[in-house]
């Protein structure tokens, strides 16, 4: 993967989380905190009717975009062989399933929820997994410009592997 543009992608990233830093002081610590707190994610999906929509599309962008770089790193570390397609017709590929995998994801838990009907635990569930998505896409921005401007990339992408299954 070459470098040169992997720094346009790692400054659209981290000025889409100064963004939201400069905005909205407090969401980006209330997000990791509310993978690992329930009275916090409770806090955001409540306050979350009103007024962080746009926050919340340019987390999930930060997401697609750091999960598909780190997977692109990971698979090119590994040497696994992959066609020799242009960067961005394979980095398309991620996001488009990413965003298929999340949207099924979201659906099916809100059949099953309107089925058993239990519509509060569905809503209150996809709305933990968009916090995780968030949180991930967070925490995977500096791994991935460790792995992508360090000797130890093998290290990183041991870390960032260990940072999707927590």
């Amino acid at each position: 993967m070459n470098p040169d543009w992997l720094i346009v992608i790692f400054i659209i990233s981290l000025s889409l989380i100064a963004y939201i830093k400069q905005t909205h002081k407090e969401y980006i610590r209330l997000i990791l905190l509310a993978a690992i707190n329930y009275k916090t994610s409770n806090y955001i999906l409540n306050e979350n009717k009103t007024n962080k929509t746009l926050s919340d599309w340019i987390l999930f962008s930060n997401y697609l975009i750091t999960s598909t770089i780190f997977i692109q790193q990971s698979l090119n570390i590994f040497s696994v062989s992959l066609p020799h397609f242009h960067f961005f017709v394979i980095s398309s590929v991620t996001i488009l399933i990413l965003l298929i995998v999340n949207i099924l994801n979201k659906g099916l838990n809100i059949i099953v929820s309107k089925i058993f009907k239990i519509e509060d635990i569905g809503i209150e569930y996809n709305h933990n997994i968009n916090i995780l998505n968030k949180s991930l896409g967070i925490l995977l921005l500096p791994v991935t410009i460790l792995i992508s401007f360090t000797v130890a990339s093998k290290l990183f992408v041991i870390i960032g592997v260990a940072i999707f299954a927590v």
